[in-house]
């Protein structure tokens, strides 16, 4: 399995409590095993390529009441996205 994540717009804790996984990002490629925890910084997209049975968990803090208004200030508009790579760059 291969999935695709948003850019996140504040740093986020990942965790990988079981199997082996090939992380993507414009840091690069990194083949991760499990047990690991991963601090994820503001504005980095992974993708993650499983390369066996995982269970991948990724916690954020917020004071949302829907999954509608904790989507609007954890996930990166486009906009927003584009405005972080063109300052990198």
């Amino acid at each position: 399995s291969v999935a695709i994540g948003h850019r996140h717009a504040q740093e986020h804790i990942c965790i990988l409590s079981k199997g082996r996984v090939l992380v993507c990002s414009e840091a690069g490629v990194e083949e991760i095993s499990a047990p690991a925890t991963m601090i994820i910084p503001a504005g980095r997209k992974n993708c993650v390529h499983a390369l066996e049975e995982t269970v991948w968990t990724t916690v954020h803090s917020s004071t949302a009441k829907t999954v509608e208004e904790a989507e609007q200030t954890l996930i990166m508009s486009d906009g927003e996205a584009l405005k972080m790579i063109g300052e990198a760059a």
